[in-house]
């Protein structure tokens, strides 16, 4: 009888540990999911868990170790990295990871040996963004919506090597004619270390005008055309501190405008052709200071960034607030609060050409939806108010942008 009895306990309490114990089928769902939302405190808490269920599959042991990098658990992430190289040496994603978490431990040889072995492909496109939408002015001078449309990729030439390039179109039709605005930007990082980085960025833009403009008080007509063209280069170094970074480096810029106009004066018929055309150039230091903050807790993420130049002739102080909700279960409703103290009419990632604009406040609501793992789409609507020409006008627009970014 006493017998029966101890087999009757260790049949319960083994059915009720079995009952605790977490599935592959939810280890592999719920440590994916975390993975996704770059939530890697939940990825941890799970794959502990799962580990200690018994669980010991590849996709386990590389989030594991991913969520221990992104956490700087450097010798944590080893370990788990090593079990799942032991069950796939050939992921490129592990490494990936292999490689920069050998580096953040000092183990070089190990290093340079992923670095070997990484298989990618070079110029391989990594990712492509395709964007478009449209801003409303409130005054009248502003004219009509203006256009914008962008296409951009990230190119990985190499495990420390990466490039971001971005082609952007601007138009609209004001009172005075016609307007249009072509850029094109490289922006190339190279990666020295986890916490060393260069960046070498080159912007050219070209601006079109054509000047098309009566007016019957002032008995006046306005012709021609105005061509503006700019080229910028930034050399500049990184320092990586956790959520910090102090980076500086210097901006070269010539800008090119050549103008043509006729004014003609309607009562007299009498013309007045001018046509000018000057270079000039900025060359100046550039230092910086940015700290990121990020979380993600049931449901609700969210980052703060803030970023100041010690350079007075550039850019001034950026704040930017992020709160977002998950709405269902691949989509998040946003909302995103911008300040910047100083901001410049043509501007590309803070290489800009002077003028004296200065940014109030910027306000917007998101809807970020995934498709699938590799693909994306953003709502965003906004709206802004800003003071412009050394704070001689006053103007805020509503502004709305779609994008929808692939991952290969």
């Amino acid at each position: 009888m006493q017998r029966v009895i101890i087999i009757l306990m260790l049949f319960v309490t083994t059915s009720a540990w079995s009952q605790n114990r977490i599935t592959y089928q939810e280890a592999n769902k719920k440590t994916y999911d975390a993975i996704l939302d770059s939530n890697w405190d939940e990825v941890i808490s799970i794959g502990t868990e799962a580990k200690e269920s018994g669980h010991n599959f590849f996709y386990l042991n590389l989030r594991l170790g991913i969520a221990h990098y992104r956490k700087a658990n450097y010798f944590k992430a080893k370990k788990s990295l090593k079990e799942a190289y032991a069950q796939n040496s050939s992921d490129t994603t592990l490494l990936y990871y292999s490689y920069w978490n050998s580096l953040a431990i000092g183990e070089n040889k190990l290093a340079a040996f992923y670095a070997e072995t990484i298989a990618v492909e070079k110029k391989k496109l990594k990712r492509i963004s395709i964007s478009g939408g449209l801003k409303k002015y409130n005054i009248r001078e502003m004219g009509s919506n203006q256009y914008h449309a962008n296409i951009g990729g990230n190119l990985q030439f190499s495990a420390k090597l990466n490039s971001e390039v971005n082609l952007t179109r601007i138009t609209q039709t004001v009172i005075w004619g016609e307007y249009d605005q072509n850029q094109i930007s490289f922006n190339n990082y190279y990666q020295l270390s986890p916490k060393l980085n260069i960046e070498l960025n080159y912007n050219f833009m070209k601006m079109n005008a054509d000047l098309d403009y009566s007016d019957t008080e002032e008995m006046m007509i306005l012709n021609g055309v105005t061509n503006l063209t700019s080229n910028t280069v930034y050399l500049g170094i990184g320092l990586n501190l956790n959520r910090s970074t102090i980076s500086t480096g210097l901006v070269y810029q010539n800008v090119n405008n050549v103008s043509n106009t006729q004014v003609t004066n309607t009562y007299s018929d009498a013309n007045l052709n001018t046509g000018t055309e000057s270079t000039t150039h900025l060359f100046q230091p550039n230092i910086g200071f940015q700290h990121y903050l990020e979380g993600n807790n049931n449901g609700i993420w969210f980052s703060s960034q803030l970023s100041t130049p010690f350079s007075s002739d550039s850019i001034g102080l950026s704040w930017s607030n992020t709160i977002k909700l998950r709405a269902t279960k691949k989509s998040w409703f946003g909302v995103t609060h911008h300040f910047n103290s100083k901001i410049n009419s043509i501007e590309n990632n803070g290489l800009i050409i002077q003028n004296g604009d200065f940014l109030k406040n910027k306000i917007g609501v998101s809807w970020d939806y995934s498709f699938k793992p590799r693909a994306h789409f953003q709502l965003q609507i906004l709206k802004e108010s800003r003071t412009e020409f050394f704070e001689q006008i006053d103007y805020n627009y509503n502004s709305i942008f779609g994008t929808l970014t692939f991952k290969f």
